[in-house]
């Protein structure tokens, strides 16, 4: 594709890959911080795209390390990352920026995870095994060394331990399950963020109680939603927003749950500094009957409640969630101000902050509440970043 700067609004050619009986596409929004976007398009030469464009590949998951920096995993086991490296937390064993995707070694990935502003990174393989790379300000590369013993690293070291299965993680630390269905926390205490009823910094992993939680959990910032096997929803870590769901803004150092137990997927926002007054802290999650509910901070219509202006107007927290019409959301995801959605008919979603265009929307308008993103029907996951919208769709060869 041709491009000439500044803010477009084109999609790009097309490619495919084959991966079993199908091929997926990937596709990004957004600002072009550091080559963020991972395109090969230095952000001099492209500063942000306001409609999905292409990233070549066959692509099976995102997540965003900060700002300005991504992380990718393929179909075929390979994770790649792009954008911002001062501190290492691209794994290129260096501090170069680097403006389309780089290869981290092996080729056995399963599960990836960035800090969401803490300029780290993780990932698991098939073997069970965790890695971690980048910042260390917190310990959150869980070597059981904090900061002071342990700085910075610039490639993939080993968490210890041999069955890890899916994890998350923030700009101040991390939660993982085991395939035992244990959850374990490291990094900063924050607001009673570990889940271990207190306030303590752990720099290595400690177990959170229980047994059967799964996968599906998210950490934003000093906050943690997650959903238990029978369906149950539990929350904790701070609250100031009304994040945790609770009705209250009281914070929680142990799970607590949120009423029901039809709790199917969630969504969080990535944000990138604790201190920023700017950042949105809001939770999404669907229900198995298909529905969308939604809290948390709506300062821009991020919530999809229509009650934003469209630029700055009177919006309302949420501490319990709300739901949104509907009954075929079956996807969430979120970055900082901002939601995206898939159907179940295959249609993209967003709404909140416009800005560079991270919406998808050939614009830089806010929306409080959902709109399409163009007409396609084939979307098939979604992830959202601090800056950036990733898209994926499958495509049968």
């Amino acid at each position: 594709f041709t491009n000439t700067g500044g803010d477009v609004s084109y999609v790009g050619t097309a490619y495919t890959f084959g991966v079993a009986d199908e091929s997926s596409e990937a596709w990004v929004v957004g600002i072009n911080d550091n080559g963020s976007l991972g395109v090969n398009k230095e952000q001099g030469i492209l500063a942000q795209a306001s409609s999905p464009i292409q990233i070549p590949g066959a692509w099976s998951g995102f997540s965003n390390i900060e700002s300005s920096a991504n992380l990718g995993i393929k179909s075929n086991g390979t994770i790649w990352a792009w954008g911002y490296n001062d501190k290492g937390q691209l794994g290129q064993n260096n501090t170069t920026t680097y403006s389309s995707p780089t290869q981290i070694p092996g080729t056995t990935w399963t599960n990836i995870a960035g800090g969401g502003g803490g300029s780290c990174a993780f990932a698991i393989n098939s073997s069970g095994e965790m890695y971690a790379w980048g910042k260390n300000t917190h310990g959150q590369l869980g070597q059981n060394q904090g900061p002071d013993q342990l700085g910075n690293m610039s490639s993939p070291i080993q968490i210890p331990g041999t069955t890890w299965s899916r994890l998350t993680a923030s700009n101040q630390g991390v939660h993982a399950v085991k395939t035992d269905g244990t959850l374990w926390s490291w990094g900063q205490s924050g607001d009673g963020s570990p889940g271990l009823n207190s306030n303590t910094r752990y720099s290595s992993p400690t177990q959170v109680p229980g047994t059967t939680w799964t996968g599906n959990i998210i950490r934003q910032d000093n906050a943690v939603a997650a959903i238990k096997s029978d369906g149950t929803l539990w929350t904790w870590g701070t609250n100031g927003k009304g994040q945790l769901g609770q009705n209250n803004r009281t914070d929680y150092s142990s799970p607590t749950q949120i009423p029901g137990t039809t709790w199917s997927t969630l969504g969080g926002t990535a944000n990138t500094s604790a201190t920023s007054n700017s950042l949105s802290y809001h939770f999404m999650a669907t229900k198995t009957d298909g529905t969308l509910w939604v809290w948390g901070s709506n300062g821009t219509g991020e919530l999809g409640l229509n009650e934003a202006d469209g630029c700055c107007g009177p919006t309302s927290d949420y501490s319990s969630p709300v739901q949104l019409p509907g009954t075929t959301w079956s996807q969430v995801s979120s970055g900082n101000e901002t939601s995206y959605a898939i159907k179940t008919d295959g249609t993209a979603w967003s709404w909140g902050n416009g800005d560079n265009g991270r919406l998808g929307h050939n614009n830089q308008t806010r929306y409080s509440s959902p709109i399409q993103i163009g007409s396609d029907t084939s979307w098939s996951k979604i992830f959202g970043a601090q800056n950036q919208g990733f898209f994926l769709k499958d495509i049968p060869l």
